[in-house]
């Protein structure tokens, strides 16, 4: 959860998670002796989608329970070296409300933990929803 100041939305989410990316095996950008984000991927370049979902959640009055989420990104090299490129596709059965949460929390200015992840993007598609 994020620890919200003042002027921020208090959020939490509790569900699963799963990534994949384009490395071979084990993802040098996670499993190193570097910091993380910050190894060459095995392939040169980093495709990776983040999967999510979200058995409870909210985000202030906002429910996210038993919604979606996919976050896909490349770049070229470390992902710690930022230009990422990248999507958000979320369930297909948010509302207007849960869109815009979900997006204030993965990509938004109360990204909370993912504000790094949140510097390295240098170019974003506006989230979609899919089934």
């Amino acid at each position: 959860m994020a620890d919200p100041s003042p002027n921020q939305t208090k959020w939490s989410l509790s569900g699963d998670y799963f990534e994949a990316c384009n490395c071979n095996v084990l993802c040098p950008c996670l499993f190193s002796t570097a910091p993380p984000l910050t190894s060459r991927p095995t392939e040169g370049d980093c495709h990776v989608a983040l999967l999510y979902h979200i058995n409870q959640g909210a985000y202030g009055g906002v429910k996210l329970d038993g919604l979606n989420l996919a976050v896909c990104a490349s770049s070229d090299g470390p992902m710690g070296n930022g230009n990422w490129t990248g999507a958000t596709y979320v369930d297909e059965r948010a509302d207007d409300r849960q869109m815009e949460a979900l997006g204030a929390i993965f990509r938004g200015p109360r990204a909370g933990r993912w504000r790094r992840s949140r510097r390295c993007l240098a170019r974003a598609s506006a989230s979609r929803k899919r089934r």
